[in-house]
């Protein structure tokens, strides 16, 4: 119900008033004070009911207010957190495909690299032919006895310089792979390190818009309450101050007003430590800003690692998974390049946030 509507149901009650001062007036002409006091009275009365008629009224309608804008907060929350879980989806199966690509390419430089390796025949050593040749001669001339001699020493000294000799050629294979190794594990490093940037970059740009979100909607339901004060007069806002109960109990829930939203971010910070991207922390609403403000993270896969300098710090992939909506729950999605100004929102036509469209979301390729 509108101001006009409640101020056309409170005439009848203003021309009541009007009537009760003509009878007092008229009862202290009359010097029948008991009456004119008993007139006061009923005014009175009639004057106090009016005042907790009004702000019933305003109450009500500002509950009726906060309920749709709650109904839409959650389902604009819905979109906001499954445009951020595909995104978030999308970027962790580049990071795999870069993955894969980079296997391959290790295990063709590698099998490459060994076929162009030619792995040297075995040269024995001269004490070895020599004793060869006086077993053979032996074996010739009838002195089988020396013979056998000869070629049980020609033999363990051939399989020693064989062993040897294997050893050699495995030694030399692989120091001609080594260098191979080392440039794709500083790749892998690399990767690796670009991976989890851009996983921060975009954890941390799902909970500052997420803070963003809530703003707004905060800033709808704190309008609301300030039209009940705004729209009564002197009387019915003395009457909200004085009154108990649920009156008292709507004025605090006006100063309080605030999205679940919020819960989460404090939440955050004590439930996640700092240090690496499995054991980070959350941003705060002081903190949680875009991390391509302050020149940070980018979420490419394809370029040198990427250091950032966003005052967030790094956050725990597992925290996808608080971040998912629920009924008891709900989990950081808009986009991080526009910030909703609380003076510039409509609380009357509440709907989608300028600048924080899901649809204009772009995932930087790994």
């Amino acid at each position: 119900m509108s101001l006009i509507d409640t101020n056309v149901g409170t005439m009848g009650v203003t021309d009541s008033i009007a009537n009760f001062k003509r009878l007092i007036n008229q009862a202290v002409e009359d010097q029948d004070y008991a009456l004119a006091a008993k007139l006061r009275n009923q005014m009175n009365e009639l004057i106090k009911h009016q005042q907790e008629d009004v702000v019933n009224m305003q109450k009500a309608q500002y509950d009726d207010e906060v309920r749709r804008i709650e109904q839409q907060y959650e389902l604009e929350l819905e979109r906001f957190n499954r445009t951020w879980e595909e995104r978030l989806i999308a970027f962790e199966n580049k990071a795999r495909a870069k993955r894969d690509e980079l296997e391959i390419e290790y295990s063709y430089e590698l099998k490459n690299g060994e076929a162009n390796y030619q792995r040297q025949p075995v040269k024995f050593s001269t004490a070895l032919l020599n004793l060869r040749e006086k077993q053979i001669a032996a074996g010739r001339i009838g002195n089988f006895e020396e013979a056998i001699v000869l070629k049980r020493e020609a033999d363990a000294l051939e399989a020693e310089e064989i062993k040897a000799h294997e050893k050699y050629q495995n030694y030399m294979e692989a120091q001609g792979s080594e260098p191979i190794h080392k440039k794709f594990e500083l790749k892998k490093q690399s990767l690796e390190q670009r991976i989890e940037a851009g996983k921060t970059d975009i954890m941390n740009r799902w909970a500052a818009d997420m803070d963003a979100l809530q703003r707004h909607f905060e800033t709808m339901k704190r309008h609301e309450a300030n039209k009940i004060f705004t729209a009564l007069n002197g009387r019915s806002k003395a009457s909200l101050e004085e009154s108990k109960g649920s009156t008292q109990q709507l004025r605090q829930t006006i100063r309080t007003a605030k999205s679940p939203v919020a819960t989460y971010i404090s939440r955050s910070q004590t439930n996640v430590s700092s240090g690496t991207l499995t054991s980070g922390r959350a941003p705060s609403r002081k903190t949680g800003r875009v991390a391509s403000r302050g020149g940070g993270m980018t979420a490419s896969l394809s370029g040198p690692p990427v250091r950032s300098s966003s005052r967030t710090g790094n956050l725990s992939s597992s925290m996808v998974g608080r971040m998912h909506l629920s009924k008891n729950a709900v989990s950081p999605v808009a986009t991080t390049r526009t910030r909703v100004n609380p003076t510039q929102s409509t609380p009357g036509t509440p709907g989608r946030i300028p600048g924080v469209s899901p649809a204009k979301f772009c995932l930087a390729s790994p």
